[in-house]
């Protein structure tokens, strides 16, 4: 960190600016068919992945109303109170290779308009099926998710689930809330 401050850059701004720089290299690396050619050719069994770096900001007009939990939630099958450390999102940043710098850090959180660490979409849908790992279906299954509100990061949570049946079948309602005020991060059904 000697060399960081000689440059004259904080650890904080060294980090926000080397976030940056390795998402610009990937990016170039895409784009440019020389880098490609130094890379070598691309693995075929690897996913293909797009990233999405969302920010908030104030729109318009008037703001979509976001559901409250069902009405019945004493019916619930069972409520799992659930807790995310403040490094969550680094860490599955380095599994999952998405490194949005509103997951890695406060201050680069920030720098998109969110309070503090959000918390990624995908590491709230896979924790909140883990609680139910018991109870779903066995094979393939339909997973139809809404995303609410970022979960912020340190936070508790709780997952809720109930079973439910219609004219298609039996499938499992689930929802991941803030433990405090019961506001949503995600609504999910299973199939």
């Amino acid at each position: 960190m000697a060399g960081v401050a000689a440059a004259g850059l904080g650890w904080k701004r060294f980090l926000l600016v080397a976030t940056g720089l390795v998402a610009l290299a990937a990016l170039l690396a895409a784009a440019n068919p020389r880098i490609r050619a130094l890379l070598g050719p691309a693995d075929p069994s690897a996913a293909p992945n797009l990233s999405t770096m969302l920010a908030r900001r104030h729109t318009p007009g008037k703001r979509p109303t976001i559901d409250r939990l069902p009405t019945d939630v004493e019916a619930a099958e069972r409520r799992r109170p659930i807790h995310a450390s403040g490094d969550t999102g680094r860490r599955y940043a380095f599994v999952s290779g998405d490194v949005n710098p509103i997951h890695l850090w406060d201050f680069t959180a920030a720098r998109f308009g969110f309070k503090q660490v959000v918390a990624h979409g995908m590491w709230s849908l896979a924790r909140t099926l883990g609680e139910v790992a018991d109870v779903l279906p066995t094979g393939a299954m339909q997973v139809d998710t809404q995303f609410k509100l970022p979960f912020y990061l340190p936070g508790d949570a709780v997952v809720t689930s109930w079973k439910r049946t219609d004219q298609n079948g039996p499938w499992l309602d689930l929802w991941l809330s803030d433990g405090r005020k019961g506001r949503p991060h995600l609504a999910m059904q299973v199939r």
